[in-house]
């Protein structure tokens, strides 16, 4: 169980990787503009707390704790969570292509989805699926001790980092 909660661990890392890096070709290729502090605001992966510390460390804890306590009498609470992970990624993502935020690399136009957004929005429905599984673990009373502590940890910090990044304005709308 312990090597699974790695494995799926290291998996987070990866594909969080597979993002930045598809990223930096899409910027060397011209798909993204340079950093400049001239135009208006445009957010890289590594700008926001959010992709940076809110995915890489608040997601990691919560792939380790599902690969640790995942069995296959799970199956059903997989599947609404991957349901709901669905639902949630799609909803966020329509937000997003209808309102006019400040530019990032996974949608640097509005209307415009970047490959490295494309990469993301898989790895976003994949951890949002993990985050409902364990939350309805955690309402059938299914997780407790340790690896409660970890999925609280990781739910705070993906959330600390959401508040920030909102707090700074980074994930605002932005005027036309």
């Amino acid at each position: 169980m312990f090597l699974r909660g790695l494995l799926f661990l290291s998996l987070n890392v990866l594909f969080w990787g597979l993002v930045f890096l598809m990223e930096e070709v899409e910027l060397h290729a011209g798909h993204l503009p340079k950093r400049s502090t001239k135009s208006r605001p445009f957010w890289y992966v590594q700008d926001l707390s959010i992709f940076v510390w809110g995915e890489l460390v608040g997601f990691s804890l919560l792939s380790f704790v599902v690969g640790y306590v995942y069995r296959p009498s799970h199956a059903p609470l997989v599947l609404v969570a991957t349901f709901i992970g669905l639902l949630l990624t799609l909803l966020l993502h329509t937000l997003i292509m209808s309102t006019h935020r400040v530019a990032n690399s996974h949608y640097p136009k509005e209307g415009e989805l970047s490959w490295n957004g494309v990469l993301h929005i898989g790895y976003f429905f994949w951890q949002l699926s993990f985050a409902a599984y364990l939350f309805l673990l955690l309402s059938v009373g299914r997780l407790f001790g340790e690896l409660l502590a970890l999925t609280v940890i990781g739910y705070l910090v993906y959330l600390a980092c959401l508040v920030l990044d909102l707090k700074r304005s980074m994930l605002a709308l932005r005027k036309k």
